[in-house]
């Protein structure tokens, strides 16, 4: 089992002959939160999560878990109460259910879990770069010949920029692409639709003449325009095209091409909508658009589009929030739970601004005592000179968590009288609705 953000595990079989044959392979991707796990809890982790994902093949056989993380082979020996949120307790007796053992593999030996994760994987880049080849997506017409790549970044000077040519393109652009790599359509006419974009016209105008003006002259300028005056010494004319330099995740050059703001509706539908793309979700359709394409604030406008698309919202499942059983309060006789709150109104003529309401949960009496002011010893006063002499002492005391209602003098007086002081979750008043609402 790998665990470095993405657990990886295969179920096999061990034969008369001693070799492992692959019934299964599985992996699962962590969770922001669980990324932040110690190494020792996340291949843990990945051992239950495997033992949960197979446990129709585990149940009621014994197996043997193999792990290139030495510090588990101690596994079942492991002191739990070192772990102050209770995780490793919880996996642990989880996994008490079933027969197994665990052994120790090199990670040098640990090749078929291990290859699933060392294996490096082309497509991924960063978040500025792009797999090789996909500089041949900046063609605007179809072209089966090789492309000459001489490109020039021109800032304030005019230089030559350094480019490899078996890194940059390949010999010909392929007849077909796949869902990693986005061919420029030529209905899509890019090169003219930058040279009619007015930003896009102001941005050659600069290039062209190696000169820009000061960013504080843009003052009045779209913000379209004042992102595109931060990547000029990144920007490129290519083949009458307009494109960003990037390096990729192998520190090689490859291009994107610059979107004028009409045909950013149209890459949208073709990054998240194609039929070759599934709808995928706000990551997958961010890298793919970056892999070929750039315009300023493109994570935002991908973003929009990923969450207001009819048919990802049609399909998309609610995530169930775990929700606790609700309790209902159910006093069944009078004075076993009194509900207390503080409400504010206009200040009176006696300088009253403030109001307890005291209620009664079975019979829903409600005392009404005002007070100048909201402070525990006002509180604590009013219910023992005022309410208790009226009523009696009631056997728990339910408020919300006010400093008032929770300071050690309501505190002292609750355990003088012997009444259960009860309280709401923090910032839920329909915990005490009854009051509340009153």
């Amino acid at each position: 089992m790998k665990t470095p953000l993405v657990p990886k595990v295969l179920l096999t079989r061990t034969v008369v002959e001693r070799k492992e044959h692959v019934i299964a392979y599985a992996s699962h991707v962590l969770s922001a939160s669980e990324r932040k796990w110690s190494t020792f809890d996340r291949e843990l982790y990945a051992i239950v999560w495997s033992v949960r994902h197979f446990r129709h093949y585990l149940a009621c056989h014994q197996f043997t878990i193999i792990t290139d993380h030495k510090p588990l082979v101690g596994l079942k020996k492991l002191p739990l109460d070192h772990d102050p949120t209770g995780r490793r307790a919880r996996w642990a007796i989880e996994l008490d259910l079933y027969d197994w053992h665990i052994i120790h593999r090199e990670g040098v030996k640990h090749l078929n879990a291990d290859a699933m994760s060392r294996r490096p994987d082309t497509n991924s880049v960063e978040s500025d770069s792009f797999s090789r080849g996909d500089v041949s997506t900046i063609s605007v017409a179809t072209q089966t010949t090789s492309i000459p790549l001489q490109a020039k970044l021109v800032s304030a000077h005019t230089q030559t920029l350094p480019v490899n040519k078996n890194v940059l393109l390949p010999m010909t652009v392929p007849s077909h692409t796949s869902s990693n790599l986005i061919l420029i359509q030529s209905d899509w006419d890019v090169m003219e639709k930058q040279r009619s974009d007015p930003d896009l016209l102001v941005v050659f105008s600069w290039m062209e003449t190696g000169r820009r003006p000061p960013l504080w002259r843009l003052r009045d300028a779209s913000p379209y325009l004042r992102k595109l005056w931060t990547q000029l010494s990144r920007l490129i004319i290519h083949n009458g095209v307009l494109c960003r330099h990037v390096r990729n995740s192998f520190g090689d050059d490859a291009l994107q091409v610059v979107i004028p703001t009409s045909l950013i509706p149209e890459i949208l539908r073709h990054v998240h909508g194609h039929p070759s793309v599934g709808h995928y979700g706000l990551a997958k359709t961010l890298d793919r658009a970056r892999r070929s394409f750039y315009w300023p604030y493109m994570s935002s406008d991908i973003a929009k589009h990923c969450s207001q698309c009819t048919a990802c919202q049609s399909r998309r499942s609610p995530v169930p929030r775990p929700q606790a059983p609700l309790i209902p309060i159910s006093p069944d006789r009078p004075f076993q739970i009194v509900a207390a709150d503080i409400t504010e109104l206009p200040i009176s003529t006696k300088g009253n601004r403030y109001v307890l309401v005291m209620m009664d949960l079975y019979t829903k009496f409600v005392n009404l005592y005002p007070l100048k002011n909201q402070t525990a010893v006002s509180v604590a006063g009013c219910i023992f000179d005022h309410y208790i002499p009226q009523h009696g002492v009631p056997e728990a005391l339910h408020s919300d968590q006010g400093r008032q209602f929770e300071s050690d003098l309501i505190k002292h007086l609750c355990n003088l009288l012997s009444i259960k002081k009860l309280r709401t979750s923090p910032y839920h008043a329909q915990c005490d609705g009854a009051v509340e609402r009153f």
